[in-house]
């Protein structure tokens, strides 16, 4: 995944969307979020600044990797909140709190409060969440592991053909890690129904920045297979051989099981 990252607030709306770009790296089956329209354009632009250090700039006195002088912020260089204009026929990978009401951001708000429909992971728990954030009741459908081979051409059709605005949640954190949304995500690409990430709160991003390991890579590995047996003990001894900072997600009732096994998989 590529991302292009904007540092002017005329192009947080370009660099959300996004856009497949298989056709010059499909042999790598990538795809960038940028807006190709704008991302270009824009990367000329911040290049030829001189706060980039590319033309005849001062010395950097700024901590920040993107500027060369300490003078080089301004007001409308600051992160501002662009309202959200809710697309139909779009849908909308909305994060949610982890556990704590105050890890909801105010782009999520805009988005659950405009939507046409959400999708949830468990219908109960979004109501009470809805219900505790002010929002009233909503519309809803589930989506979840075991529903996920009706529901996704579901929600497809309702996005093309009924021109709803979706979006979609899990119980807690984000959307397709870990939870519901990869394969809806997939069918998106295949349909060409636009696909908006809302950023919020995600688990494994919260550990990794307070582990105190190196974080510019790491491994992802998520739940692994709860049942014993040699699937288990394979992903068990994979996770344990890798070098890199591995990220896992466990049960509060298996936590002291698969860290005794971690332990004597790298003994």
């Amino acid at each position: 995944l590529l991302a292009a990252h904007c540092t002017t607030t005329d192009h947080v709306e370009g660099c959300i969307k996004v856009a497949n770009i298989a056709s010059t790296v499909r042999n790598h089956r990538l795809r960038a979020f940028v807006s190709p329209r704008r991302v270009l354009p824009h990367v000329r632009a911040v290049l030829s600044r001189k706060s980039y250090g590319v033309g005849a700039g001062a010395p950097c006195t700024s901590t920040s990797r993107y500027c060369t002088s300490s003078t080089d912020h301004t007001e409308e260089d600051m992160p501002r909140r662009v309202p959200n204009k809710i697309m139909p026929g779009t849908i909308y990978f909305v994060s949610t709190p982890l556990g704590n009401l105050g890890d909801i951001t105010l782009r999520a708000l805009d988005v659950l409060r405009g939507v046409d429909l959400i999708a949830s992971e468990d219908t109960r728990t979004t109501g009470l969440l809805l219900k505790a954030l002010g929002l009233g009741k909503k519309p809803q459908v589930s989506h979840h592991q075991h529903n996920i081979q009706s529901r996704v051409p579901d929600l497809i059709r309702r996005a093309q053909e009924e021109r709803l605005s979706i979006a979609v949640v899990s119980d807690a954190g984000t959307p397709g890690v870990s939870d519901p949304g990869s394969e809806l995500a997939a069918a998106c690409w295949t349909a060409g129904v636009p696909l908006v990430p809302v950023p919020g709160a995600c688990a494994a991003v919260a550990a990794i920045s307070v582990a105190g390991f190196p974080s510019t890579e790491f491994t992802f590995i998520g739940f692994l297979p709860s049942r014993s047996g040699k699937v288990r003990q394979a992903e068990v001894a994979k996770a344990a051989r890798e070098e890199r900072p591995c990220i896992l997600y466990e049960s509060p009732n298996r936590i002291l099981r698969t860290l005794t096994e971690l332990r004597e998989a790298d003994e």
